[in-house]
C-alpha cells in the first residue's frame, strides 16, 4: 500500500484508504446496504433487494429500495451472484428431498461451503431487553422487565401530554415460525398476568391494559393469525382493552431507529449487530439532526 501510495504520488494522485467503521458506515449510510428477514433470521440485502435500509433524506431506517443509481451497481461482478435466501431456500429444498435417503446409507449431506445462516436473537431475553431499552427511549414511558410463574414479560407505563395513563403488557417470541399453539400459550400468559396485577396493583384497579406480542419472525401460520384474532373473553373485557401483534420488521426498524442495535465488525469482514454498551455504527441525535455515526448508547 506504502509502494502504491509513493508511485501514485509521483503521478500527482492522492491515494485514500477507506476502511473499516468507515467505509462500513459510508455504504450504510447511503442505503446501499440494507437488512432484511428471513423467518427469525437477520439477513445483509444488497443494493437490488427490497429491505430495511437507512434512508439519507429522511434519516431514518424504513423499508424501501435505496435511492442510488442502480445502473452503476449492474456495472459491477458483484451485482451477478446469488442471493443468500435463495441459497438457504435451495439448500433446505435439497436436504428435505434427500435427507432420508442419505441418512439410510449412514452418510451426512455435505455441501461445498457453508451458507450464510443470518443473525439469530440468542434468546428471548435478549430481544426483551432490547425492546425495553427501546420503550425507555420514549418520553414519559418507563419499562421494566417482571416475572410471573417463572416465566418474564416486560411491563410499560406511559403518561400521555394529557396526563392520560396508558399501561401494557409485551411479550415475546424468537421462534422460526409463530405456530397457534404459541400464541394461544401467549394470549393465555397475558390473561393471567393481567389478572395478578389488576389484584395486586392499586392503580390498575379501574383501568385496563393492552397487550402486545413481539416476535423475531415475520412467518405466521394461519393457525396462529386465527388463534391470535379470536375475540377477547366476556370475562376480561374489563381487564384487557385490546391484543396487538408487532412482527419481526416493525420490531427490527424500533430497535434501528432508536439506536438500540448497531452495525460493527464481529471478525474482519463479518458484520454484525450489537446491543448498547458496544461502539459501534448507531442512529444517533447530534446538533438537531440524525445521522448514522460511531456510538455506544441509544439516542
Amino acid at each position: 500500500m506504502e509502494r502504491l501510495k509513493a508511485d501514485m504520488a509521483e503521478r500527482g494522485c492522492e491515494v485514500k484508504v477507506i476502511g473499516g467503521f468507515e467505509a462500513l458506515k459510508q455504504v450504510l449510510s447511503t442505503g446501499a446496504l440494507g437488512l432484511r428477514l428471513s423467518s427469525n433470521r437477520i439477513m445483509l440485502a444488497g443494493p437490488e433487494e427490497y429491505a430495511i435500509r437507512f434512508d439519507p433524506m429522511e434519516r431514518v431506517f424504513k423499508i424501501s429500495f435505496p435511492k442510488i443509481n442502480l445502473s452503476t451497481f449492474r456495472a459491477t461482478p458483484f451485482s451477478s451472484l446469488p442471493s443468500y435466501y435463495w441459497e438457504l431456500y435451495y439448500h433446505d429444498r435439497v436436504k428435505q428431498a434427500y435427507e432420508k435417503e442419505y441418512a439410510g446409507k449412514g452418510e451426512p449431506i455435505t455441501w461445498a461451503y457453508p451458507p450464510y445462516e443470518g443473525l439469530y436473537w440468542r434468546n428471548v431475553e435478549d430481544f426483551m431487553e432490547c425492546y425495553r431499552q427501546y420503550l425507555n427511549t420514549h418520553r414519559r414511558t418507563y419499562a421494566r422487565i417482571q416475572e410471573l410463574a417463572g416465566q418474564k414479560y416486560l411491563y410499560e407505563t406511559y403518561r400521555s401530554a394529557r396526563r392520560n395513563w396508558y399501561y401494557t403488557i409485551h411479550l415475546f417470541s424468537v421462534s422460526d415460525v409463530v405456530e397457534a399453539g404459541e400464541v394461544k400459550s401467549l394470549r393465555g400468559y397475558a390473561d393471567e398476568i393481567a389478572t395478578t396485577l389488576k389484584k395486586e396493583v392499586d392503580y390498575l384497579s379501574d383501568e385496563s391494559l393492552i397487550v402486545e406480542i413481539h416476535t423475531a419472525s415475520e412467518v405466521w401460520t394461519s393457525g396462529a393469525w386465527t388463534e391470535f384474532n379470536k375475540p377477547i373473553a366476556e370475562h376480561l373485557k374489563e381487564l384487557i382493552s385490546g391484543v396487538y401483534a408487532r412482527r419481526g420488521r416493525e420490531n427490527l426498524l424500533n430497535l434501528l431507529n432508536s439506536g438500540v442495535l448497531g452495525f460493527r465488525f464481529r471478525r474482519r469482514n463479518e458484520t454484525t449487530l450489537y446491543g448498547p454498551g458496544i461502539k459501534s455504527i448507531r442512529r444517533t441525535w447530534k446538533e438537531r439532526k440524525s445521522s448514522l455515526d460511531l456510538s455506544e448508547e441509544p439516542i
